[in-house]
């Protein structure tokens, strides 16, 4: 019968860690949109996202009820767990219309951005 081994430590085998500020990337399964993935309970073949996972044991704690484990990097395959942070769906969109300089919104969303900072000054 094969070994039992922590969900914790089959994560880390699947890490390429790198500096601080770099991507870690996951070298294990990934799904259609480039996410890394893992077997949390073989039993009931439940998956849990691989950069939620590591969000999870940096906090000790699970994202609060709809929240979203969002990148900063924009790299789907990273698990830095700084380079992760707790946000919404209307956060990520906005991060990721912002970080994208070939979404239509970037524009606008810089434009107004500058123009709502110069009406405070």
């Amino acid at each position: 019968m094969p070994k039992f081994r922590p969900l914790q430590q089959r994560f880390w085998e699947k890490v390429d860690k790198k500096g601080i500020n770099e991507c870690w990337n996951w070298t294990g399964s990934v799904d259609k949109h480039g996410y890394g993935h893992i077997m949390a309970r073989k039993s009931t073949n439940e998956l849990v996202k691989a950069h939620r996972l590591s969000w999870m044991l940096k906090n000790l704690r699970v994202p609060e009820k709809g929240k979203w484990i969002c990148h900063t990097c924009d790299n789907p395959r990273c698990v830095n767990p700084y380079h992760l942070y707790e946000g919404n769906r209307k956060t990520n969109n906005e991060d990721r219309v912002l970080h994208d300089p070939n979404s239509p919104r970037r524009n606008a969303k810089v434009i107004n951005e500058v123009l709502r900072c110069a009406k405070i000054e």
